[in-house]
């Protein structure tokens, strides 16, 4: 699931990412993607989110509660350093811009966290 409140930069994520061969689904805010998740709880399995659109903050608490298996990303233009990676609650922040291979392995690396 992609959460981004500019349709253009969710259109390219999701293309990018399907031409990878994942299926996407664009949300532009996060209240619009807790609903879906609360609707199907297991057919997302990871949540790539800008930090614009986070209209709720405790966004991350709530689809973890509807889905602990859930992956979350945070796509953020904002420098981050490495002890708030370490200590946040995204499994991982991903500094934007980004080119779309590192997209793609990003989102491969932590799917594949998932299953160790």
């Amino acid at each position: 699931m992609i959460v981004n409140d500019d349709p253009d930069i969710a259109k390219l994520f999701a293309d990018g990412l399907e031409h990878a061969g994942f299926k996407s689904i664009v949300c532009s805010d996060s209240l619009s993607a807790v609903d879906i998740i609360r609707t199907n709880p297991n057919q997302v399995s990871l949540v790539l989110i800008d930090g614009t659109s986070q209209q709720d903050t405790d966004f991350l608490n709530q689809i973890k509660t509807i889905n602990n298996q859930l992956r979350v990303v945070l796509a953020s233009a904002f420098a981050f350093i490495d002890a708030e990676i370490s200590n946040s609650a995204y499994d991982k922040i991903l500094q934007l811009p980004v080119t779309m291979s590192k997209l793609v392995s990003t989102v491969k690396q932590v799917l594949a966290s998932k299953n160790e």
